[in-house]
């Protein structure tokens, strides 16, 4: 991720008034997306150490995660402004939080080989072009243990599509369906998603996932540009 990128990703999660209106009227599926998380969860038995890429706030991280018997919840983001209601969120559960303010592209060498049982990348990972994408998988890959499990969550491009176009028809349904949003904050978020991010087909993610060590278990979610697939370590 680039210095613009970064600016630009700390600049949205500035804009809390943006942010809260996409999170109420969840025009992102937070709330398909936390149900699926925490039912995979729950079937899968994940336990442990649990690392959130790009955690944000930590409303998703929070939602799906926060019944699970995990040890530690590690939520790493540049914003912190966005740690701070993250600390609040997890302040009463039983699960100890531990968050860090970094790009986790910088974060993740210092972790220790297979020293998390789950990682969550969710919105985050498209802010990064291809190659750092493949490098990111990898090094999610060594951080993850034998019995881990990594979920992505992220914007989709359909097949064949260019990042131009995938990013010029979210932001015509951001048009079309946020309603609830001033013109003024739409253009915001349009202006977002075209300086720093960079979306992959379906295929490309697998693919890729695939290449580092990842293998596809089951698709959690597919909604309009949205969609979440759950990774096991090939072993």
């Amino acid at each position: 991720m680039d210095k613009d990128a970064i600016d630009s990703v700390k600049a949205m999660f500035e804009q809390w008034e943006l942010y809260d209106e996409v999170i109420q009227h969840d025009y992102m599926q937070h709330q398909a997306l936390a149900a699926a998380i925490a039912d995979y969860a729950r079937q899968t038995k994940i336990a442990g150490r649990a690392l959130d890429l790009g955690c944000g706030d930590s409303y998703l991280g929070s939602l799906a995660l926060s019944e699970l018997p995990l040890t530690e919840y590690v939520g790493v983001d540049l914003s912190e402004s966005a740690l701070d209601r993250a600390a609040r969120r997890w302040a009463e559960s039983p699960i100890p939080a531990a968050l860090t303010q970094s790009d986790f592209a910088t974060f993740l060498p210092d972790q220790a080989d297979a020293s998390f049982d789950f990682v969550l990348g969710s919105y985050s990972i498209h802010h990064f072009l291809p190659d750092r994408k493949q490098w990111l998988l990898q090094q999610i890959r060594r951080v993850l243990k034998p019995t881990g499990c990594f979920l992505w969550s992220d914007i989709v491009c359909e097949v064949g599509e260019a990042y131009s176009d995938c990013i010029d028809r979210l932001a015509d349904g951001m048009k079309a369906d946020w309603t609830e949003l001033t013109s003024r904050q739409i253009e915001m978020a349009i202006a977002h998603i075209k300086e720093a991010d960079f979306p992959e087909t379906e295929a490309w993610m697998v693919a890729q996932a695939a290449a580092a060590g990842l293998r596809l278990d089951r698709k959690l979610m597919e909604k309009p540009y949205f969609s979440a697939y759950a990774f096991l370590p090939d072993v």
